[in-house]
């Protein structure tokens, strides 16, 4: 069974800039994706988000973006966020509601593991959860390690 995992924003802005702390580790989230070896999820939150964040770095890299995109489309779950997700973020709304947001995808979606730089996200919406959440760098040390658990933690 693979590992399913929730690729933040923050993760896919660090990819498509090719920096970040944790950019090296981020590779080898996307690499290990595009291999098969796990199933990754991003929302179109995060790629609306994302193309905004470059645009503002980055105004000739439209045309690089909407390519990467479209590479990634072919071994990473590009799903929507609806109706019942944002409803879901009401309710459990803790002052941040595009990660109330994707965090309520990613439960729903039956995701093993959230994939954030943002430790913030990790602490609003991780506890008493059924979902782990890693840092890019905690992730691929777990996974080099052979730790990883490979199912939800309820």
């Amino acid at each position: 069974m693979k590992t399913k995992v929730f690729l933040d924003t923050n993760v896919l802005v660090d990819f498509l800039l090719g920096r970040g702390p944790s950019y090296e580790a981020v590779c080898s989230i996307f690499q290990a994706a595009r291999n098969g070896l796990l199933e990754a999820v991003v929302t179109t939150q995060s790629i609306i988000d994302a193309c905004y964040i470059i645009r503002k770095n980055d105004l000739e890299g439209f045309d690089r973006f909407r390519n990467c995109i479209s590479k990634m489309s072919g071994f990473i779950n590009i799903d929507c966020i609806d109706a019942s997700e944002l409803m879901s973020a009401f309710s459990r709304y803790t002052g941040d509601f595009e990660d109330d947001a994707q965090f309520a995808h990613a439960d729903s979606a039956f995701c093993d593991i959230v994939i954030t730089s943002d430790r913030e996200f990790a602490k609003r919406c991780g506890g008493g959860t059924c979902i782990r959440f890693m840092t890019p760098l905690v992730f691929m040390a777990n996974a080099k390690s052979g730790m990883l658990i490979f199912t939800r933690n309820c």
